[in-house]
């Protein structure tokens, strides 16, 4: 009970001292005061940190009641040991263990810590205000998360909601083999094999969920003969988490972090916008090209035929691009985020239109300009945000709409409604979540694959009914697993990538099987939406969306009306 007495004398001493806006130095000193503040933060952050670990510590609990078994606490307890058989003297000492066992004293124990704990929380936010309450929060469950032992029952409830085998023995690396559509080779396991060579990483994954089983991953913390089939099965536990009891408050606390850090922390603005492709795009252009294919199309494919390859899919996927845009000879195209070049070149080569891409990817660009060169398609490393230009007959943009924010999106559909013509049309893929975890901050794919990164719900596009009339929506989600399985496939043994480490190699193949997972359990998604303006002068729908001929061909016609 140590450590409940430092934190009461913790308490104490915080309850005498003056909040820092009423310190006579708070006006004159306003760097002396932040201090005391930030000093502050990091006593509260260190005393609660302290009490989790006294709380969590399970090898202390065991060891110092064994000794303290023997005690009489006092008052009602001492006269019931009086009746209890072979237990008593007159000073109070006790031949064997207190009725009940060591149980209910432990639990007393940690209860005792518990509620310490939370009085630290409080009485920091109190008197230091939410800064310090939130430092001591965050150490709280951060130590709670880093010195729990007890990684048996995780074990246990992950096997018993999902079809995981925990073994024993290391797994051997087997090739990774698909058919040519993408689809997985051989019957499906009954269950999926997880080797744990670390218990930390059950530790990680109680407190980061998916970012933490990723970076386990990374460090070579575990492996599994299946890695898209094991990141499945640990979607199921979404929703069920409470049956973790006290356990999945690290994790619930993550998660509620970073859906507030997402909220309060500017994303994407014009400063970060270019770092944060930079970080993704500008890796190399040789991991790239082995990756994707002679395309060179990093969007979901689309599989409308069976039998279809990667490359196949890919132009499947432009063609109906230009479809729904109702493209004609001459027409001036904006295509905002022009990845390596290829829907441009297509567009340009196919269908005759004029085409102006925008980018922020140095390496994209110098790509683009060297392999997809056209005389009337122009690269511009420019932000869509500081384009000025003449609006244009069509505006694409394929996945970059997550690269956007949440709270953008009014500002990029209001740009685009300045740069499209009045019966211009537009095309916008994206790709989509269903639930809110996926768009809090604290995400793998965020901190290691796309920084800035958050995928819309399709209530965010309701914002912006009054600019723009949605004329099609059409999903397609499974086609991004096959996608990405064949990505992951045509990396095979990182053949002629040698510049790539260990850790880099599992943190992509994560990255590509993990939301692989994703897609395949529609968690999230794949949309193409194609939207005209809501005061467009067309005399018809865009029924040309869905394969019926373009309205040029309604106006050419010749229509006579009966007497």
């Amino acid at each position: 009970l140590k450590s409940v007495q430092v934190v009461l004398i913790f308490e104490l001493s915080v309850c005498a001292m003056p909040p820092a806006a009423s310190m006579p130095c708070a006006s004159r000193l306003p760097r002396l005061a932040s201090r005391r503040r930030l000093g502050c933060c990091l006593v509260a952050a260190a005393a609660s940190a302290a009490v989790a670990g006294r709380l969590l510590d399970t090898s202390a609990f065991p060891h110092e009641f064994s000794s303290a078994r023997t005690e009489c606490f006092a008052g009602a307890s001492l006269r019931s040991r009086r009746h209890a058989p072979g237990i008593g003297t007159p000073r109070g000492r006790c031949r064997g263990p207190p009725p009940g066992g060591d149980s209910g004293i432990e639990s007393t124990g940690r209860a005792s810590i518990a509620v310490s704990a939370v009085a630290t929380v409080v009485a920091s936010a109190a008197r230091f205000g939410w800064p310090a309450g939130l430092a001591a929060a965050s150490a709280l469950v951060l130590a709670l998360s880093r010195r729990y032992n007890d990684v048996g029952p995780v074990k246990e409830f992950i096997m018993s909601k999902t079809d995981i085998e925990i073994v024993d023995a290391p797994i051997p690396k087997a090739p990774y083999e698909l058919q040519l559509d993408g689809e997985l080779v051989g019957e499906r396991k009954a269950k999926v094999s997880w080797y744990i060579k670390s218990d930390d990483a059950l530790r990680r994954g109680l407190r980061d969920g998916a970012l933490g089983f990723g970076e386990a991953y990374m460090e070579g913390q575990w492996d599994t003969d299946d890695i898209e089939r094991f990141c499945s099965e640990l979607l199921r536990l979404e929703g069920v988490e409470k049956d973790l009891g006290w356990r999945a408050v690290p994790l619930l606390f993550s998660l509620v972090l970073g859906a507030a850090s997402s909220r309060l922390i500017p994303r994407n603005t014009l400063k970060s916008a270019p770092v944060n492709v930079g970080f993704h795009y500008n890796i190399s252009n040789r991991l790239y090209e082995k990756m994707l294919g002679p395309t060179m199309m990093y969007s979901s494919a689309y599989f409308c035929r069976p039998g279809m390859d990667l490359d196949a899919a890919q132009r499947a996927k432009m063609k109906m691009i230009a479809e729904k845009l109702d493209l004609r000879p001459g027409l001036r195209v904006l295509e905002i985020g022009f990845g390596w070049g290829s829907v441009a070149h297509f567009l340009a080569s196919e269908y005759g239109v004029k085409v102006t891409g925008l980018s922020l990817s140095q390496e994209q660009l110098e790509f683009a300009r060297e392999r997809n060169t056209h005389p009337n398609v122009e690269f511009l490393l420019q932000d869509y945000r500081t384009l000025e230009a003449e609006p244009f007959d069509r505006i694409v943009s394929i996945e970059m709409i997550e690269h956007v924010g949440r709270k953008h999106l009014p500002e990029f559909f209001g740009k685009c409604d300045d740069l499209l013509v009045k019966d211009g049309v537009m095309l916008i893929q994206s790709i989509g979540c269903s639930i809110w975890k996926v768009m809090v901050g604290k995400s793998f794919i965020e901190k290691y694959i796309f920084p800035g990164c958050e995928p819309p719900q399709q209530t965010d596009f309701a914002s912006i009914t009054s600019r723009f009339h949605l004329e099609d929506w059409q999903s397609f989600g499974k086609d991004y697993a096959r996608t990405m399985r064949l990505w992951r496939y045509n990396l095979g043994n990182w053949e002629g990538l040698e510049e790539f480490d260990e850790r880099f190699r599992r943190m992509w193949e994560y990255y590509l099987l993990s939301c692989a997972a994703s897609f395949d359990r529609r968690r999230t998604k794949v949309w193409q939406l194609v939207y005209t303006k809501t005061g467009s002068g067309r005399t018809r729908d865009c029924h040309h969306a869905r394969g019926a001929p373009p309205e040029a061909a309604f106006q050419d016609a010749v229509v006579v009306v009966p007497a």
